[in-house]
């Protein structure tokens, strides 16, 4: 048995994908149980369900876990039973799952056994979370979902989780989209800058491309930063991507944003140079 995907790049549909399977690992896995929901980017469009029976025993551990034990998995249909209808109902969509790595790692696998091939363009929530959703303690479907009042009807269950990631990928599309990203793909993920958890998406989204200087505070209030650039969104972008540790924490203590527009590097600097001898920012010396 062989299939060989055609993928349309033009397509920005998603298939929201969960699945359960006899381990933790994506290696050597077998499917339990899966669910797929398609998305058109607006709404929920089409969605399929099953348990999977996997020909092999469900370790006591995963029943634990799951709910699924080999009883409940007796009679339904094994994977290449169903191994048509997951290729079909996924083709020329973008796979999107809450980390992706072990579903699609699995799913290859599977298909890997039959003699076929799996290959979709890949989404992770997980990492599309911690770009636009900065600040959870935890990026964990269930704790994530908590924070964003997303009900689970059905935790580690194939469809309740895959219904959560749905509405979670509903959240991050309109994060996206006031970023100025009207599509979710993975050459779209790059391009989403990293923004300080503490700092409000607006505040951010409405920083100015203009020469002047900037005032950057804490959560209490207090100044902790002064800048100037020629373009001021672009150079706060460049501090919140720059990974060492005096600019990662100039990042975590960044709560607001103001500026002054000035028209003139040459005023810009003269203006940053005064303000900081008046104001003597803490993170001005750490950061020299």
């Amino acid at each position: 048995m062989q299939w060989i995907l055609i993928f349309d790049p033009m397509s920005q549909t998603y298939a929201i994908i969960d699945i359960e399977t006899t381990g933790r690992s994506h290696m050597g896995q077998k499917v339990t149980e899966i669910a797929i929901i398609i998305h058109d980017g607006e709404k929920v469009i089409d969605e399929y369900q099953t348990l999977v029976n996997p020909e092999t025993s469900i370790p006591y551990s995963i029943t634990q876990l799951t709910g699924i034990h080999d009883e409940m998995v007796q009679h339904a249909p094994k994977f290449y039973e169903v191994a048509r209808q997951v290729y079909e109902m996924t083709e020329g969509h973008i796979f999107v799952a809450h980390n992706s790595a072990f579903d699609y790692g699995v799913l290859k696998s599977e298909f890997g056994s039959l003699g076929g091939t799996f290959e979709r363009e890949q989404l992770c929530t997980v990492k599309l979370s911690r770009k636009l959703l900065p600040g959870h303690a935890s990026y964990s479907l269930g704790k994530l979902s908590a924070d964003l009042d997303i009900p689970i009807n059905g935790r580690h269950r194939a469809y309740g989780d895959a219904e959560a990631t749905a509405k979670l990928l509903d959240i991050l599309l309109l994060k996206a989209r006031d970023l100025g990203i009207d599509e979710l793909t993975s050459n779209d993920v790059s391009k989403i800058p990293k923004i300080p958890p503490l700092l409000d998406l607006d505040t951010y989204t409405n920083l100015p491309q203009s020469t002047g200087v900037y005032y950057i505070y804490d959560q209490h209030g207090e100044l902790i930063y002064i800048g100037k650039a020629n373009n001021i969104k672009q150079r706060l972008r460049s501090h919140f991507s720059d990974k060492s540790r005096k600019e990662r924490t100039l990042f975590e203590a960044t709560a607001d944003i103001k500026y002054e527009i000035t028209g003139s590097e040459l005023i810009a600097l003269l203006h940053e140079s005064d303000e900081i001898k008046k104001h003597q920012p803490r993170l001005n010396r750490a950061l020299k």
